[in-house]
C-alpha cells in the first residue's frame, strides 16, 4: 500500500513537471516566434521609412529666389583739410543703395546616395542677378575761382575742392558652380564636408574662387568659407591735362575756368576694380520639434583695394604751389555680421530674413523668398515638424552650401597738381 502511494505521488510530480516544462517551452517558442517575427518585420519598416526619409528628386533641390538687401541711410560730411591756408574743402558722401537679387539655384548628387550611403559627392550651381558693387569716386586738389572766408577771417580768392563719393549697386548677372563632398560619422549623428566654388560676374568680367568646410553635429552647424578674387588689382594710372570734372558741374561747364594758364592744370587718374577676397564664419542651429526653422549668425570680412589720401602742401619755388599726389594708399576693409533665420513656411515656400550690420557697404534688414520646384519634407504648414526616422545630420546631407554673394570694389579717382603762378587768381 505504501509502495503504491509512493509510486502515485511520483507519477503526479512527473506529470506536473511535464506540464510545467511544456508551458515553459511553449512560452519560449511563442516568445521566439514573436521576436523572430518582429525581427523580420521591424527592419523592413525601418528600411522603408529611412528610404522615404532620404528620397528626393532634382526638383526638391532646386529653388527660385528673389530678395533684397536694404542700403542704409545716406550720409554727407563737410569739412576742411588741415592746411596752412585752410581753404581746402573736403566733402565726404556715402549713399549705399538697396540691393536686389533674383536667381535659380540647385544641388544635385553626382554619386549614388540612399539611406545606406555614408557619403555623397554633389555639384551645386546658381545663375541670376545679385552681388554688390561698391563704387568709389575720389578727387583731390581741384582749384575753383570761388572766394572763401578762411578760419582766421581773411578772404581767399579761390577754393580747393576735395571729394569722396561712395555708393553701392547690384553687381549684375553672376554664374556660380561648385563641387562638394560630405561624409557621415559611424553613428550618423554628425558629418564633415568640404567644397570648392567658382564665381563669375558677367557684367564687368569679375572672377572669384572659394573653398569651404562644414561640420554638422546633431542640431548644430558650423561652416567657414575663404574667398579670393582672381586677376590683378586692376589699378590703372593715367595722366593728362585740361580736365574739368563733370561731378562738379552737373549743370554744364562755366564760361570761365579757374586758371588762365590752362596747360599747367594737369592730373593723374586711378581707375580699376576687382572682386574682393575675404572670409566668413557661421553658426546655425535647427530645432528638434520645429525642423522647419533654422537660426544662424554669420561674421565676414573683405579686404578692399581702394585709395586713402593724405592731403598736404609742399612749397615749390617762390610764387608757386606744389600740390602732392596721392601720398597714402590704404586698404579699405569691409566687415559685418548677419543675424537671421530660415523659415520653411510651406512645402514650396521658404523665407530667409535677418539684419546685416556692415561698414562701408549696404546694410540693414534683408529678406529672400524662395520657391522650391519640388517639395520640402519639413514645413510649418503642410509638412512635418519633427522626424526621428533618420538622424538630423543625415537629413541635411543634401542641403545647399551657404556662401556670401560676390563683392566687387570699383574706383575712379583723380588728382590735380599745379606748378603754375597763382597771382592771376
Amino acid at each position: 500500500m505504501i509502495i503504491y502511494k509512493i509510486k502515485r505521488e511520483r507519477r503526479l510530480v512527473m506529470k506536473h513537471r511535464l506540464v510545467l516544462t511544456s508551458m515553459v517551452l511553449g512560452a519560449m517558442v511563442c516568445s521566439t516566434s514573436a521576436v523572430v517575427g518582429a525581427a523580420n518585420v521591424a527592419p523592413q519598416v525601418s528600411d522603408t521609412a529611412k528610404h522615404d526619409a532620404v528620397q528626393s528628386n532634382w526638383m526638391d533641390r532646386t529653388d527660385i529666389a528673389v530678395g533684397v538687401q536694404t542700403g542704409g541711410q545716406s550720409k554727407l560730411d563737410k569739412g576742411h583739410f588741415l592746411t596752412d591756408d585752410q581753404n581746402s574743402i573736403y566733402n565726404k558722401q556715402s549713399d549705399y543703395g538697396n540691393l536686389t537679387k533674383a536667381y535659380i539655384e540647385t544641388l544635385q548628387p553626382i554619386s549614388h546616395y540612399d539611406e545606406n550611403s555614408k557619403s555623397v559627392l554633389f555639384v551645386q550651381g546658381r545663375i541670376g542677378r545679385g552681388g554688390e558693387k561698391i563704387v568709389s569716386k575720389e578727387m583731390r586738389g581741384y582749384f575753383i575761382n570761388e572766394p572763401i572766408i578762411l578760419r582766421n577771417g581773411q578772404l581767399s580768392s579761390y577754393t580747393i575742392k576735395n571729394t569722396d563719393e561712395k555708393s553701392s549697386e547690384t553687381l549684375g548677372i553672376i554664374g556660380t558652380v561648385g563641387i562638394g563632398y560630405r561624409r557621415l560619422s559611424r553613428n550618423e549623428h554628425a558629418y564633415v564636408g568640404v567644397n570648392a566654388f567658382v564665381d563669375r560676374a558677367f557684367t564687368g568680367n569679375y572672377n572669384r574662387i572659394s573653398g569651404g568646410v562644414e561640420y554638422v553635429n546633431g542640431l548644430n552647424e558650423v561652416y567657414a568659407n575663404v574667398y579670393k578674387g582672381l586677376g590683378n588689382t586692376g589699378v590703372v594710372r593715367g595722366f593728362g591735362g585740361n580736365p574739368y570734372p563733370k561731378r562738379l558741374y552737373p549743370n554744364g561747364y562755366p564760361s570761365t575756368f579757374p586758371y588762365n594758364t590752362i596747360p599747367s592744370e594737369n592730373y593723374n587718374t586711378y581707375k580699376g576694380g576687382r572682386a574682393l577676397g575675404g572670409y566668413e564664419i557661421g553658426f546655425a542651429r535647427s530645432f528638434k520639434n520645429a525642423r522647419w526653422a533654422r537660426a544662424y549668425v554669420n561674421g565676414y570680412r573683405w579686404k578692399g583695394h581702394g585709395f586713402g589720401h593724405s592731403q598736404e602742401y609742399n612749397y615749390g619755388r617762390p610764387g608757386h604751389w606744389s600740390v602732392p599726389w596721392f601720398s597714402v594708399r590704404n586698404t579699405n576693409h569691409y566687415k559685418g555680421i548677419k543675424i537671421g533665420a530660415e523659415l520653411q513656411l510651406t512645402p514650396h515656400i521658404s523665407l530667409d530674413i535677418g539684419y546685416n550690420n556692415a561698414n562701408n557697404m549696404s546694410k540693414g534688414m534683408y529678406g529672400t523668398v524662395k520657391y522650391t520646384l519640388g517639395t520640402s519634407r519639413f514645413a510649418f504648414w503642410g509638412g512635418k515638424h519633427s522626424d526621428d526616422t533618420i538622424t538630423t545630420a543625415r537629413s541635411k546631407m543634401l542641403n545647399k552650401v551657404r556662401r556670401q554673394d560676390m563683392i566687387v570694389e570699383s574706383f575712379d579717382d583723380i588728382e590735380y597738381f599745379y606748378l603754375a603762378p597763382i597771382d592771376h587768381l
